[in-house]
């Protein structure tokens, strides 16, 4: 395969990555499917939970990298220089976020390999292995996104799926029940997905002169992003985790909500190539001060969130139990409202989601990070209070979303204001 065979545009590089999107949100059904039917509702809990920590860990913490990458890659572009040097910068800065959350995913094994992993170490493996894949393989897709290589960035995603999919099925094939054994398949996506989409990053779209990237900064600016970012998947994913860790005594609800929590949670994992997309027009529009440009995009993007939102909404309450039995073999049936909540919490993410590339592309990034903190915090007291387990996480789930995107629109407003392009 070369670096041009794939470097598609226009209309066949958006059928890429929506091709790729599916092939990527299918791996996780499939994964959790097949573990939920092979395992008992112990093991599958542990199997699930690592799959909520990968997302935390995984694209919760690197999206940043890949943010960071594409800002800096498409703000060069932007001023007639080519972004080679992004590339090395983004790679080293993904290698020293990837070691230091590594070493606290480690330091927090005692706590969490017991309580959430079902006391398998081999499943803390998988973790790691998680961790070093998306780290390369966020830098790399931050630059394809930069350079709008459709093809290269769907490609990504459905190598990163579809590995996940033929590990699923060795697995089941050979008979295999041990959880490690689904752990692997899915953690080992990213690893793969980065070794096959390197060549892409071959023979630079943009000529002119290689302005010098600070890699100190572009890690600092990363390590802001890292926070939100794991912040944001912290909302996502954490109430779950905190679900199975309350009902140890009553495995077959937990492992219910698990898989209901994932449906519904499903449309943000698919989200973040909108973001990726959407963040070098409004760098670009920042750069050069085109303030009509830059509003036109968000508002145009932001009402279709709204509107997906409602259908969202509606269709997890309707197919969201249904789904979490048939498909992933939850052993018990589930309340549509309860399903129709989490769907609304889902939309309240994907608007703060939209919201945060252009609070990035004018440089706003403690912005972005003070918003998620507030909105965590109000999620983690909700966690906290004294409720019935199910209330307390599916109520977190809503709330947190909600303060984020009242405090993003705030600090949009006043950086659009004030005129500030740096962090």
């Amino acid at each position: 395969m070369t670096a041009t065979s794939v470097r598609t545009g226009g209309p066949v590089g958006a059928l890429t990555v929506a091709g790729g999107l599916v092939v990527l949100g299918v791996s996780s059904f499939l994964v959790l499917g097949v573990a939920g039917h092979a395992l008992e509702p112990g093991a599958y809990s542990a199997v699930a939970s690592l799959y909520l920590l990968v997302a935390i860990v995984g694209p919760g913490a690197f999206s940043a990298v890949e943010q960071e990458t594409n800002r800096q890659a498409s703000r060069l572009r932007a001023t007639g220089n080519r972004d080679e040097p992004v590339v090395r910068a983004g790679l080293l800065a993904g290698l020293r976020l990837a070691a230091l959350v590594g070493g606290l995913a480690v330091a927090a094994g005692p706590l969490v390999v017991p309580r959430m992993l079902g006391g398998s170490w081999e499943l803390l493996g998988c973790l790691l292995l998680a961790v070093a894949g998306s780290a390369g393989l966020a830098a790399v897709r931050g630059v394809l996104a930069a350079r709008g290589r459709r093809g290269w960035y769907g490609l990504s995603l459905a190598v990163e799926g579809g590995s996940r999919i033929a590990g699923c099925g060795a697995v089941a094939a050979a008979g295999w029940t041990h959880p490690a054994a689904f752990g692997l398949a899915f953690a080992a996506g990213a690893g793969v997905a980065f070794l096959v989409c390197l060549p892409g990053l071959r023979s630079p779209a943009h000529e002119g002169p290689a302005a010098r990237v600070d890699v100190g900064a572009m890690t600092r600016s990363a390590g802001l992003l890292a926070l939100s970012g794991a912040v944001t998947f912290v909302l996502a994913n954490a109430a779950p985790l905190v679900l199975v860790a309350r009902l140890t005594d009553r495995p077959e609800l937990a492992a219910s909500y698990v898989s209901l929590f994932v449906l519904a949670r499903t449309p943000l994992f698919v989200f973040a190539p909108v973001q990726s997309f959407l963040l070098p027009g409004l760098t670009t529009a920042a750069e050069r001060g085109d303030t009509e440009a830059f509003g036109r995009r968000l508002r145009h993007v932001l009402a279709a969130i709204c509107a997906a939102g409602v259908v969202g909404t509606a269709g997890a309450a309707v197919f969201g139990p249904w789904a979490a039995r048939v498909l992933m073999g939850a052993p018990l049936d589930l309340p549509a409202a309860t399903a129709g909540v989490l769907g609304l919490g889902t939309a309240g993410m994907l608007a703060a989601q939209l919201l945060q590339p252009a609070l990035v592309a004018t440089g706003a990034h403690r912005s972005v990070t003070g918003a998620w903190l507030v909105g965590g915090c109000g999620f983690g007291a909700l966690l906290a209070l004294p409720l019935d387990p199910v209330t307390g996480a599916v109520g977190a789930q809503v709330v947190g979303p909600i303060v984020v995107g009242a405090a993003m629109l705030l600090a949009l407003r006043s950086v659009r204001r004030s005129g500030r392009t740096s962090v």
